[in-house]
């Protein structure tokens, strides 16, 4: 009999372990997954893979830059060394280039002017230049003149292509280049100046700041420049590293290593006033905790049972 039920359970234990591997399986089988994976780019400016027109400044021309000396800011007219004559004009016209596959940017230059000494009516023997259509500056605050309205001597200025009051947008089109063209074609020598008045290696030094359009938009690119200007005119000092201070004044050594009689009334104070001197000896380091601690208070237990006593 107990055979018979020891079977039947077995039986039934089977049963129940095929039924769960069948719905098992049946559950298995009816899954299903699936996942998407999303690949991101990062934006880009380039360097321009081609030189400028010549007659058309704007546009790309045919002659291939050297990557390993061209950038992204031409000069295609200024001659090396050209030479300062009074009341004459110098070739020299900054263009600013991006890539074909470049992202959209705003573009802006900054003009420094070192070439003649300040003083007295320097700003009128100073060079200067007129800025071409397509070119504004970021702000009259931002910007230098001679005192004539319209002629520049340095400052930040902002690509507008022929809009006004704000900067507009370099975009590269049919696979090609884009030039913003010549912020100034030349820059005029004054009949006022004299050699007398040129700094030692004269120079005017042109740089180019380029922001991708999709950062927040026109204000914020004319925020960034002007961050940008600041910190190349001022770049913050480089961070002294002062000596560390030592523990128990200038030039001193551990208390625990002098005599100790020289430090106890700078280092522990409390002990100075004592009626009972120390002997002149080294002490070790637990030797100094049980001055430093116990014998104050053996002079108070002292005056106290005094005080009592009276």
């Amino acid at each position: 009999m107990e055979n018979k039920k020891k079977k039947r359970y077995g039986i039934v234990a089977a049963l129940l372990l095929l039924v769960l591997a069948a719905g098992v399986g049946t559950w298995a089988w009816l899954q299903a997954t699936d996942q998407v994976t999303n690949e991101f780019t990062v934006g880009s400016i380039g360097k321009p893979e081609v030189k400028p027109d010549p007659d058309h400044p704007d546009k790309p021309g045919t002659d291939p830059t050297d990557p390993s000396v061209d950038g992204y800011l031409f000069e295609t007219k200024w001659v090396k060394d050209s030479k300062m004559i009074p009341n004459t004009d110098i070739n020299k016209n900054p263009n600013v280039g991006i890539g074909k596959d470049s992202d959209k940017s705003y573009v802006f230059i900054y003009v420094k002017n070192a070439i003649v000494k300040d003083g007295e009516g320097a700003l009128a023997k100073t060079p200067y230049f007129n800025l071409k259509n397509g070119w504004e500056p970021v702000a009259a605050d931002q910007v230098k003149t001679n005192g004539n309205e319209g002629q520049y001597v340095s400052g930040l200025f902002m690509y507008t292509a022929g809009g006004t009051g704000t900067p507009a947008a370099l975009t590269p089109a049919d696979g090609k280049a884009a030039y913003t063209g010549e912020l100034f074609g030349t820059v005029h020598i004054p009949a006022a100046m004299n050699s007398a008045d040129v700094v030692d290696n004269p120079a005017m030094t042109v740089s180019c700041y380029i922001f991708g359009a999709d950062q927040g938009g026109a204000q914020n690119a004319i925020a960034q420049a002007k961050e940008w200007l600041r910190l190349r005119l001022n770049p913050s000092p480089p961070r002294s590293r002062s000596a560390p201070t030592p523990i128990f004044g200038p030039g001193s050594r551990s208390p625990f290593i002098d005599d100790w009689r020289t430090q106890c009334s700078t280092i522990f104070p409390t002990i100075r006033n004592a009626p009972w001197r120390l002997p002149r000896w080294r002490c070790w380091p637990w030797r100094a905790c049980a001055a430093r601690w116990l014998l104050p208070l053996i002079w108070f237990r002292r005056t106290t049972s005094y005080r009592l006593a009276a």
